[in-house]
């Protein structure tokens, strides 16, 4: 609720128009929900931990590629993202980054034997491989598809892969 209430006065009068703080709200708020799972089973792993960070950077990831999308209607409301500030060409290279750290943090549970070395190495790939498809299908097809089917789509494919 106080995410999207008008709270503050002046210019920035929501939290999601404070720069970067949309981005966090939005990331965290999903990657916490393997953590509120494992506590209601009584699950303590650090497996968990893992399976949180790497949520939160797929989010993070696909919440700047939705900015991208909407760059036109924010700049008109003056509200500062990655991509106005940054511009889209280091907004695709901050993707790129955050792609690699996913990549990373799925594979230490396998390093670290919690997890099998096949199983994440594919989650891993598959993630790595859509991160990149998002910044090279960025200027050749529908902004609009590629966000609501392919970077929201991206997460039910997980969901396959695992099973």
């Amino acid at each position: 609720i106080l995410y999207s209430m008008k709270i503050f006065p002046g210019k920035k009068k929501r939290l999601k128009e404070i720069f970067l703080l949309k981005n966090f709200i939005v990331s965290i708020g999903w990657s916490l929900i393997p953590l509120y799972v494992s506590f209601y089973y009584d699950i303590s792993s650090p497996l968990v931990l893992f399976l949180s960070l790497f949520i939160f950077l797929r989010i993070f990831i696909g919440v700047i590629m939705f900015d991208i999308r909407d760059i036109g209607g924010d700049k008109i409301n003056k509200i500062e993202t990655i991509p106005i500030i940054l511009g889209v060409r280091r907004s695709k290279y901050i993707i790129h980054i955050l792609n690699v750290i996913s990549f990373i943090v799925i594979l230490i549970p396998s390093v670290l034997q919690m997890l099998p070395i096949f199983k994440s190495f594919i989650v891993g790939l598959f993630s790595t491989i859509m991160g990149l498809l998002y910044t090279l299908l960025l200027d050749r097809i529908d902004i609009k598809f590629l966000t609501d089917v392919i970077v929201d789509g991206e997460y039910v494919i997980y969901g396959i892969i695992t099973i």
